[in-house]
């Protein structure tokens, strides 16, 4: 059993002294002998700091009671900082009557002064030591909800701040791929996406050319032949393709000469809203500003004919727009789009790219305002 600490206050009980120095000897506990006088005093509040609400016992004449109990309930409360209750009310049966006693205060211990100090230190003894069991369980018990409620808390606060970490670490993430003014990805996430989908479009095409040949075509001299038939047949359709759109802005140094830099940014932010326009791309497609003026558009599953029709949608959209400046003065801007498909030899991003970006310079140096498919031009 734990150690145990029982108070008794003598004030009015000095005729059970002798008693409580018995009780003191043979007890399982331990036994303090004070009196309230010696608790008032500020020397005896160290040794209430060494106890604890688990195993202490107070007890005290009933006459002393309430102003006792109501001192080092204070007490004791701001030490532990926790609801201290375990307080044993002594009473001489001479001066009380125990069913009034035990119907307002079952922490109660009635002193029998004319019995046998032997069988009193006995039955003193059993009384504490069952309050003292029932405290220690009451206390484990309500240690044990207020330990489980805590690891509940806890965890949902655990959970909680995980997810507030996930979506700051999101979000961080979100916003270095994020351009802040046109709110597309940025450079960096553009050629994440494109080493993807690449990667993506190599494995399938790997897959597609080394799949087992029919018996009869089992032939070396016509395997390559077939493979390149697969191949040309999937980018007549769209799978194990990809294309992608440059996309220039016409005269954008003119407008920021002409009307300001804070104009220029505001025809970027509004062309990065029509981007993600409803109707004009794919939800699958993915555009960002690849720099300055200048946008890619990647499209998944798309070969170059194919991918002329969000190119010309996006053209269309553009031209129902008008721009103005502060001063309310009305323009429109033009783009010019050149497009290119993955081609199997591409050893990384920079060859579609280029070949992109020489189509969209072609239509730039032709009149500007198109769109040009490299393959159809170079090749």
């Amino acid at each position: 059993m734990d150690s145990n600490y029982l108070l008794l206050f003598t004030d009015k009980l000095d005729r059970f002294y002798e008693l409580f120095e018995s009780i003191q000897e043979a007890a399982p506990f331990k036994v303090d002998i004070s009196k309230v006088s010696d608790f008032l005093a500020s020397k005896f509040k160290s040794t209430l700091d060494l106890f604890k609400p688990s195993d202490i016992y107070i007890g005290i004449n009933g006459d002393y009671f309430s102003e006792v109990e109501q001192h080092i309930r204070g007490y004791l409360d701001s030490i532990e900082k926790k609801p201290f209750t375990n307080f044993l009310n002594l009473f001489d049966k001479s001066e009380c009557d125990l069913p009034t006693i035990y119907g307002s205060n079952k922490n109660c211990y009635i002193l029998a002064g004319e019995a046998d100090f032997r069988n009193e230190i006995v039955s003193f003894n059993l009384f504490v030591k069952s309050l003292f069991d029932k405290a220690m369980l009451s206390f484990r018990l309500s240690d044990y909800i207020y330990n489980s409620f805590k690891e509940v808390v806890f965890g949902e606060l655990l959970k909680k701040k995980t997810k507030e970490l996930e979506m700051l670490k999101e979000e961080l993430e979100r916003t270095n791929r994020i351009d802040n003014l046109t709110n597309l990805y940025n450079r960096r996430a553009l050629f994440e996406f494109l080493d993807n989908e690449r990667s993506r479009t190599t494995r399938y095409l790997q897959h597609v050319s080394g799949a087992p040949l029919a018996e009869k075509d089992r032939s070396e001299d016509r395997s390559e032949s077939l493979k390149d038939e697969l191949i040309d047949e999937i980018k007549v359709g769209n799978y194990g393709i990809f294309s992608i759109m440059m996309i220039d802005l016409d005269h954008f140094k003119k407008i920021n000469d002409t009307y300001g830099h804070l104009i220029g940014d505001k025809v970027l932010k509004n062309l990065g809203q029509l981007f993600t326009r409803e109707g004009v791309l794919r939800k699958q497609d993915i555009v960002g500003r690849f720099g300055g003026e200048e946008f890619i558009v990647i499209l998944p599953n798309t070969n170059g004919n194919n991918a002329l029709g969000p190119a010309i949608r996006l053209a269309r959209e553009l031209d129902k727009v008008d721009f103005s400046t502060n001063d309310n003065i009305k323009f429109r801007v033009t783009l010019s789009i050149g497009i290119s498909e993955y081609h199997p030899s591409d050893r990384d991003n920079e060859a579609i790219i280029h070949r992109a970006d020489k189509a969209m310079y072609y239509a730039k140096q032709h009149g500007r305002n198109q769109i040009i498919i490299y393959e159809k031009i170079f090749n």
